[in-house]
């Protein structure tokens, strides 16, 4: 499938999910020949009152293409339609699901994360074919599998929503993808960070070292677009989340880059980052206002935008709100009238 005719599909499937009413049939969906978020959210309002149909099609996901090779968002889908059944007190038809999900997928490497969020009861669990060695690998307390020297190769990002795609080892393949470039793809939700995470081997218990080893890696890489694009993801983390003081050592790295890169493709993306931030430090708003205010460079701050909307709630907490909505509507920019719907 090329990616016109992709993007074209993602297209329609959201303005169907976005005009459809508060349950969708079955039958509708049973053609879709891949899932993503998108269908997803779909699949969250699926009538199973035609509890034949809604069978057919969860047992068809479990038994997909996409769940043989775990990936993040076909677990997505099955968890979607295992909790609408359970919502509808088809308790034993959701277990029928996560039987034949757990008898399909032979599970090794990145996707035991998956299998664990995919919260199985434990007479499935037992049946699930998961090579121990590997699993005590990617749960030992502080170990990682993450090389940044040869794994940073294998991301795609976007200008406007980070990291996109994670390739196999050989590059050859996508082995987790998120979306497509645009803003609505850009908030990172926690099953987001759990693919690319898992993709990677980067366990909870690691994730504070691998940012402050990517920290002082940055210079020496020649994937640095990657490298921030995947420090926006630790960095967008609740849970697990960065210790305080690894967080504000990575606001005050990405500071350091919107201020001082002589590339614009990585001011743009440290700018992206700081708004992907679970929280941001007052340090980082202003200097993301100084960027705003100094740079005529529309393309790299555009982001900028960004920052206030992902971060509104932070922002107009800060005791400092009213002279920061004062500067911004001082920038006689393009962005400045739809920055001050976020200053409220």
């Amino acid at each position: 499938m090329n990616t016109r005719l992709l993007l074209l599909l993602v297209l329609a499937l959201l303005l169907f999910c976005s005009q459809m009413p508060e349950t969708v049939s079955a039958a509708s969906l049973s053609g879709m020949g891949f899932v993503n978020s998108t269908t997803t959210e779909c699949l969250r309002r699926i009538d199973v009152r035609d509890y034949a149909g809604a069978q057919r099609l969860a047992l068809n996901l479990a038994s997909s293409p996409q769940w043989k090779r775990g990936e993040i968002e076909a677990a997505g889908a099955i968890r979607a339609v295992v909790d609408a059944f359970r919502a509808a007190n088809r308790v034993d038809i959701a277990e029928r699901v996560l039987q034949r999900a757990a008898q399909t997928h032979k599970a090794t490497g990145y996707s035991i994360d998956v299998l664990n969020g995919l919260s199985l009861p434990e007479s499935v669990q037992k049946s699930l074919s998961v090579i121990d060695r590997t699993k005590d690998i990617l749960t030992k307390k502080g170990s990682a599998l993450f090389d940044p020297n040869k794994d940073l190769k294998r991301l795609r990002v976007g200008n406007q929503a980070s990291v996109l795609k994670v390739m196999d080892s050989a590059n050859k393949k996508v082995v987790y993808m998120r979306g497509l470039d645009g803003v609505m793809w850009a908030p990172v939700l926690e099953e987001h960070r759990r693919g690319i995470f898992t993709a990677l081997g980067i366990t909870p218990a690691a994730l504070d070292k691998v940012t402050r080893d990517l920290i002082k890696f940055y210079s020496k890489t020649g994937q640095k677009k990657e490298c921030i694009a995947l420090l926006s993801i630790a960095g967008s983390s609740r849970e697990p989340s960065l210790s305080d003081e690894t967080h504000k050592e990575l606001q005050s790295f990405l500071v350091k880059i919107m201020r001082g890169s002589t590339n614009v493709v990585l001011r743009r993306q440290a700018c992206l980052c700081l708004a992907l931030q679970r929280s941001l430090l007052p340090a980082s708003v202003e200097a993301v206002v100084q960027f705003y205010e100094k740079s005529r460079n529309l393309w790299e701050t555009f982001p900028v935008q960004q920052v206030f909307e992902y971060q509104k709630e932070c922002i107009n907490s800060m005791p400092n709100k009213s002279q920061i909505r004062a500067r911004i509507a001082a920038v006689k920019e393009l962005y400045t009238p739809n920055i001050l719907k976020f200053l409220g």
